[in-house]
């Protein structure tokens, strides 16, 4: 969720970068507008909720 910080955010960042292919997410630890972004449109692609948190569904989602 936008503001959170830490290796959990680190950790979706590297996978919505690296695994996704969302470049313009930094890998920096901070949940900002990029990560948020990254994360709905991987939403929509997962067809899941598109709420731009990282719950349950959005971490099984992000891990292919």
């Amino acid at each position: 969720m936008r503001g959170h910080t830490g290796s959990a955010v680190a950790h979706a960042q590297c996978l919505l970068n690296r695994v996704w292919g969302y470049t313009a997410v930094k890998i920096d630890g901070q949940f900002g507008d990029m990560t948020e972004a990254g994360v709905r449109i991987m939403q929509i692609r997962c067809q899941i909720a598109e709420d731009g948190i990282i719950g349950p569904n959005t971490w099984a989602c992000l891990h292919p």
